[in-house]
């Protein structure tokens, strides 16, 4: 049996092979070959105009011709776009980049250089601005004090505006003021006068020792007023209480609440017929500032009596009243002083001893 051939022998394209009809059929440029039995196997051309097959078969090899250039360019177009793709972000970045260098060298110029205007008043902005400093040491703050009398506008700053203690140094700049030519646009200032914990009694001037005394009797009027019942006693005579003294405790450590313990100390003596007994009273305070003029800041909210209650019968007398306080004066030292040693240094005025 003579093999039918499967290719198109105008375009080389595989032929479509119809049982039903005996027909071998090219999809692409229409060629058309019909087997008719096993006699006669060799496929023939039909009846037909064969300019106009060739017209078909000249523009089908066209559009394949067209299909297989635009297979083999695909890949290398798509190359091309991802390329170009590439290439635009790549640039937008870099436009982005050398934009944001030109903001900042421009508004960097703008905040520290003067104006060029010839015209314009040349000042010392300096001679305008009071600085001071408020607050407790180590959380001071800086303060402008600006007269827009003659020179309306003007603004100063400092990257050092808060937490400053005694003695730090900082930078204040002046803005430039459109119409002004500063001869100066940065000065340094120390920082003084700021409020600070009492870290010695002698930093107390008299009217701050009298504050604090006054403060202390208010705290003792429960136990020694006029309405107590150790005052009201027939049988115990009260002498007192009298301010003999002070203990001081003090930290340096920022990080402790209570800074400063002070302590006001009194002595009241009992007497009944030939019993006499002298009770040590310390009135506490606590965080204790000293403001710049001398005077102390007291929170009398922290201030309270420190000590045991004792019961006049236990002290032997015949009556029935507490107060409190310590027996001795070295049982309130140890309680008070020793037992913070480890924590606090501590100062210690007046007729009062150290044990």
């Amino acid at each position: 049996m003579k093999k039918i051939p499967l290719e198109c022998p105008k375009c080389g394209a595989p032929l479509k092979l119809d049982r039903r009809n005996r027909s071998l059929t090219c999809e692409y440029c229409g060629y058309t070959a019909i087997y008719e039995n096993e006699n006669n196997q060799k496929p023939f051309e039909p009846e037909q105009d064969r300019s106009a097959s060739s017209c078909r078969s000249s523009g089908t090899s066209s559009r394949r011709t067209q299909r297989r250039t635009a297979k083999t360019a695909s890949p290398n177009r798509k190359k091309g776009c991802l390329v170009g793709c590439l290439t635009a972000i790549i640039a937008f970045i870099v436009l982005m980049v050398i934009g944001v260098i030109i903001t900042e060298t421009t508004s960097s110029s703008r905040s520290y250089t003067y104006t060029e205007d010839e015209s314009a008043k040349v000042i010392n902005p300096f001679n305008y601005v009071d600085v001071r400093f408020k607050g407790l040491d180590g959380e001071g703050e800086v303060v402008f004090d600006v007269d827009e009398t003659e020179v309306e506008g003007l603004y100063f700053y400092s990257e050092d505006n808060y937490d400053l203690h005694e003695g730090d140094v900082i930078t204040v700049t002046a803005y430039e003021l459109y119409g002004y030519r500063f001869t100066q646009t940065e000065k340094q200032y120390t920082v003084t006068g700021l409020d600070h914990y009492l870290s010695s009694i002698s930093e107390l001037n008299d009217e701050a020792l009298a504050d604090i005394y006054s403060g202390a009797m208010i705290e003792l009027e429960d136990d020694f007023g006029p309405d107590s019942a150790l005052m009201n006693d027939e049988k115990v005579t009260v002498t007192g209480p009298e301010p003999i003294g002070m203990y001081l405790l003090y930290t340096d450590d920022e990080s402790e609440w209570t800074r400063n313990m002070l302590f006001a100390i009194f002595t009241c003596t009992l007497t009944s017929g030939d019993k006499k007994t002298v009770i040590y009273i310390p009135v506490e305070y606590d965080r204790i500032v000293v403001k710049t003029s001398g005077l102390a800041k007291l929170d009398y909210n922290y201030a309270y009596i420190r000590g045991d209650y004792l019961w006049t019968t236990d002290l032997g007398f015949k009556t029935s009243a507490y107060l409190r306080g310590y027996i001795s004066e070295k049982a309130m030292y140890f309680d008070i002083v020793k037992s913070n040693s480890s924590e606090y240094t501590s100062d210690v005025s007046g007729g009062l001893s150290e044990f």
